[in-house]
């Protein structure tokens, strides 16, 4: 709001007056942010390419200070960023990143599972060329075995549910039949916390299988759940797995598909990997209790 007035020597001399504040906002000069936002239907800063985009910038050179700064309800710091570009967390359990705007959850990552083949023996799989004469891998027929351990990351969601997967394929010419292979596994949480409990086994199993459905050289990858809440008589109890964890496992080709016109018509199996979700960021601690 604008008074205009007439000095007595005929100048005109205007004043500037700040307008009144929203019903619950603050008043005084300093406070133009916030009465911008209480007199705005969506709060919102428009950029443009004229005047470029929005800086928050140090009025110092003291560059390890907070340029924002998030509360919570209560008032409590929840994160910062400083001037230097640091983003800050809270330690707490299960803060991190997420994907989409609409659905937000934590996304997903692969955990590679290390990979033991047995050389000799009658569960030994048979390595053999796979595509062309160079590139080999190894292909299970039935009762073949292989041993994987994996090792549970800093960055896991805590109580989140893991899913292991097979990536394998085939060579031949004609299939038909089931895919089916047994995951036996042990758990034991990491830092001399827990002995490594009974074994439990999953089972993957694929069983739409004819040569449209499943090509020749067709990159599958097929998955099972391996934990949830709670955990049964089969799965892992999420609740229990946390960084630095272990899981022991024995994979068992247990039922082959019928393959032929290839060779060693079996199917070759590359990866066997679990899917889990990531917040993105590690632990405060490198040991338990990770969260202080």
């Amino acid at each position: 709001m604008t008074i205009v007035t007439q000095r007595s020597d005929g100048t005109i001399k205007s004043i500037g007056i700040q307008g009144p504040p929203g019903p619950t906002g603050p008043t005084g000069p300093a406070s133009s942010l916030q009465l911008s936002y209480n007199g705005s239907t969506t709060p919102e800063i428009l950029t443009n390419t004229t005047l470029g985009a929005l800086t928050l910038k140090r009025g110092s050179a003291a560059d390890t200070d907070s340029v924002l700064e998030v509360q919570n309800g209560a008032g409590d710091l929840t994160s910062k960023i400083l001037g230097d570009g640091t983003f800050i967390f809270p330690k707490t359990s299960g803060i991190g990143f997420k994907l989409d705007t609409t659905t937000p959850t934590y996304p997903w990552k692969d955990l590679i599972g290390r990979i033991d083949i047995d050389e000799t023996g009658v569960n030994a799989a048979t390595l053999g060329a796979f595509i062309g004469g160079s590139v080999r891998n190894y292909a299970f027929g039935t009762g073949d075995k292989c041993d994987l351990a994996f090792h549970i990351p800093h960055d896991y969601v805590p109580g989140s549910d893991l899913f292991i997967h097979v990536h394998w394929a085939h060579n031949g010419t004609a299939i038909s039949g089931n895919f089916i292979g047994s995951l036996a596994y042990t758990y034991a949480k990491g830092h001399n916390q827990a002995i490594f409990a009974a074994e439990k086994t999953v089972t993957v199993t694929y069983s739409t299988i004819n040569i449209t459905t499943t090509p020749r050289y067709q990159h599958r990858i097929d998955e099972v759940q391996l934990s949830s809440n709670g955990g049964s008589t089969t799965l892992l109890d999420s609740g229990l797995i946390e960084a630095d964890g272990l899981i022991s496992m024995n994979y068992t080709q247990t039922t082959v598909p019928t393959i032929t016109g290839g060779s060693p018509n079996a199917p070759y199996i590359f990866f066997i990997d679990i899917h889990y979700q990531s917040t993105g960021l590690g632990t405060k601690q490198k040991s338990p209790p990770f969260w202080v």
